[in-house]
């Protein structure tokens, strides 16, 4: 809870299409559960800065948020890549070199954090196991056509996970360190200043030294919003 006492309204500023969280992502529950899809981590956490504490301070600046005694976090999770791994969330023991960083930005507590083989199958699989309402997933890793077809199904119930996933899902939001084609009309960055840069900054300050991205990444993203279907079920 400590991003609360860091986050001021002003300390976003936006450019592109949306300019704040109600266009960006239209009739969004900020209690609601939002997955950022991060095979870098690291690097990820610092293209995602604006827009994990957007949320964050969205989350805070309710009402609720504000009376004596709250206690509470945002429903925020990250898959981490992780070469060879299955997907799973982290125990309350275990972490990974970039937990720490991901929690300063109250994507906490580890509980919140997976990990998957870096790969389109394997990081939807993480995804079917979070179902989140918002999902933000790399522009670059497109799932193929037909990625799980029935007869190729992980286990029976494919066709009802993918079904139940629809469902849940109300935004997928794709982003890449440029826009997705130049002047892209649709694409959004949210820059970050005062003590949203700060706190961006010391959560980059808690990677390991071989780990900490260039300061020319902070807030990098640039966000396109996607239909969930044409996301699960991309054309040829």
């Amino acid at each position: 809870m400590h991003t609360q006492a860091y986050l001021q309204t002003q300390d976003f500023r936006w450019h592109g299409r949306a300019d704040g969280l109600d266009q960006l992502i239209p009739g969004r529950d900020p209690t609601g559960r939002v997955a950022f899809i991060a095979p870098e981590p690291a690097h990820n956490l610092a293209d995602l800065s604006g827009l994990i504490l957007a949320l964050a301070h969205a989350f805070y600046a309710r009402p609720e948020a504000h009376v004596p005694g709250f206690y509470d976090y945002p429903s925020h999770y990250v898959v981490g890549g992780l070469e060879g791994a299955d997907s799973r969330l982290l125990h309350t023991a275990a972490s990974e070199p970039w937990s720490e960083a991901w929690c300063e930005a109250d994507v906490w507590p580890n509980t919140h954090h997976a990990v998957a083989d870096p790969t389109p199958f394997h990081l939807i699989q993480a995804v079917y196991m979070l179902e989140p309402n918002i999902l933000v997933w790399p522009a670059h890793l497109t799932l193929p056509v037909h990625y799980a077809p029935i007869e190729n199904a992980v286990n029976p119930d494919q066709r009802d996970m993918e079904g139940l996933l629809g469902r849940r899902l109300q935004q997928v939001l794709l982003y890449s360190p440029a826009p997705l084609t130049p002047d892209d009309p649709a694409a959004t960055r949210i820059e970050l200043t005062g003590g949203a840069q700060d706190l961006a900054r010391k959560a980059l300050a808690c990677l390991p030294t071989s780990d900490q991205p260039p300061a020319a990444r902070l807030a990098a993203a640039w966000f396109r919003p996607q239909p969930v279907q044409e996301f699960l079920h991309p054309r040829t």
